[in-house]
């Protein structure tokens, strides 16, 4: 039996309702891929900002043994 919503009840387990709408579980797919890819960039930032934060530290300390 077919619903208007995109779900189907299942022909072996009358009680299971199946959801055929493949354009939203490719959506859901399309948007879980772009959300990993922002959170691996977000990581790289993350780190790219703690070696810039090492850099600068490592340069003060330089600039403080240059004046003694």
């Amino acid at each position: 039996m077919k619903t208007n919503d995109g779900f189907v009840r299942s022909n072996t387990n009358p009680g299971a309702v199946l959801n055929v709408d493949n354009a939203g579980l490719e959506a859901y797919r399309r948007n879980r891929e772009t959300m990993r890819k922002v959170y691996t960039h977000e990581e790289r930032l993350v780190k790219v900002e703690e070696t810039m934060n090492d850099v600068k530290t490592l340069l003060e300390k330089l600039l403080e043994k240059a004046e003694k």
